[in-house]
């Protein structure tokens, strides 16, 4: 299973609407779903979604290198 959270209008940016959704999401999958760990993927250089994960609890647990060069950071977290 995949999501993601995009906010394209920038008025709405820093608003907690990310972290409200993803927070909903992720505890319920971890209420309702036989699911232990989530793990995300992003730009190394996103700082913003970087900030937000670990703002939520997600813990850096690894780096990707795609075939570009591009880095993805891995982070994950836990059902508690």
């Amino acid at each position: 299973m995949n999501f993601g959270v995009i906010i394209a209008d920038k008025r709405y940016w820093r608003k907690g609407i990310a972290y409200t959704a993803i927070n909903v999401v992720t505890k319920y999958i971890f209420d309702n779903m036989a699911i232990d760990r989530i793990y995300i993927e992003t730009g190394e250089t996103n700082k913003p979604a970087l900030n937000l994960f670990d703002k939520l609890g997600f813990n850096k647990c690894g780096e990707v290198i795609e075939d570009n060069d591009f880095k993805f950071t891995i982070m994950e977290k836990y059902y508690c």
